[in-house]
C-alpha cells in the first residue's frame, strides 16, 4: 500500500483531540518517538492497549517505523489528531 502521506507534505494536526477522548482506530495521529529525543511519527492508530498504550502502523508496513519495531506507544506520547493534509 502506498503512504498516504509522502515526503514534503504539509498537515494540520488538532493538539487536543485526545484530551476528553482516547484515540480510535484508524486515526491518524502525530506522536513523539519513544527513544529518539526530537524525532516524531505520523502513523495510524491500529489498536488500543487499555493499559494506557496504542499500537500504531504506517500504511506500507514492510518500509514503516512503527509498533512492529517499537512496540507499544504509551498515550502520553501522542501530540494529536491529523485533521488534513495540505496539497500544494
Amino acid at each position: 500500500m502506498l503512504p498516504t502521506l509522502q515526503a514534503g507534505d504539509h498537515i494540520l494536526m488538532n493538539p487536543r483531540a485526545y484530551r476528553d477522548k482516547p484515540p480510535r482506530v484508524g486515526d491518524v495521529v502525530v506522536a513523539r518517538h519513544p527513544f529518539e529525543r526530537g524525532r516524531l511519527l505520523i502513523k495510524r492508530v491500529s489498536s488500543i492497549n487499555p493499559k494506557g498504550h496504542v499500537f500504531l502502523e504506517g500504511d506500507n508496513p514492510d518500509m514503516s517505523t512503527d509498533s512492529h519495531a517499537l512496540g507499544a506507544i504509551a498515550r502520553k506520547l501522542l501530540l494529536g489528531r491529523v485533521t488534513r493534509r495540505i496539497l500544494e
